[in-house]
């Protein structure tokens, strides 16, 4: 998928739901990324090999904390990217989707160039898939 097919999307009034592929496509590829003059990730967010993370995945030692959180520069820089688009309103859905493992693959990511569709999509969001409906707080 390319940023480009964003650009597009933006051109209507609609809001976008995208499953962002934070640990299964990049964390788990960025080092052999890091290795390609032209990796798949140049045409989602061109400035990604500038991101801390990637320069770590060539070679620097990762911390804990940094090894749970790897894929969170990515995400934060697509979400950043999106603003540029007009997708002014935008949030990551709960929980990270992860495997049976509980390795984190997926963030569901939503963004809307209205505040309408801020707040209607967290209040779906509220509703758990057994229909049980989480506390405001």
């Amino acid at each position: 998928m390319t940023f480009k097919m964003f650009q597009i999307l933006a051109r209507k009034k609609i809001d976008v739901l995208y499953l962002f592929p934070g640990g299964i496509g990049i964390a788990r590829n960025v080092a052999n990324f890091m290795k390609q003059a032209k990796a798949p990730l140049d045409d989602l967010i061109p400035e990604w090999r500038k991101l801390r993370r990637a320069r770590l995945a060539a070679g620097e030692r990762l911390t804990e904390e940094e090894i749970a959180a790897r894929d969170q520069p990515f995400v934060l820089e697509f979400m950043s990217r999106m603003q540029t688009l007009g997708f002014q309103f935008s949030d990551r859905g709960e929980p990270y989707f992860t495997n049976e493992k509980n390795v984190k693959m997926y963030h569901l990511l939503f963004f809307s160039q209205h505040p309408i569709g801020l707040s209607l999509w967290r209040k779906v969001t509220r509703i758990e898939a057994s229909g049980q409906r989480r506390l405001p707080i």
